[in-house]
């Protein structure tokens, strides 16, 4: 929260649980990761599928875009 929301930077959000910069990031990494599997998870996908190219759809996108 400190460092996604609050924009701190990474030194002053270990200051305030009195932890270091290291933990932190690892913190940060880690709380990261619980989202992302988190969000898969309520849109029923994997990972594969959320991000996969759609070479026709681009196709079409980028011919209207011309």
């Amino acid at each position: 929260m400190l460092r996604e929301i609050e924009d701190m930077s990474t030194s002053d959000a270990a200051d305030v649980p009195e932890i270091t910069e290291d933990n932190a990031k690892v913190r940060l990494y880690r709380a990261r990761a619980l989202l992302r599997k988190s969000l898969y998870a309520r849109a029923g996908m994997e990972r594969r599928e959320a991000f996969t190219f759609h070479v026709v759809r681009c196709d079409r996108v980028v011919k209207e875009c011309v």
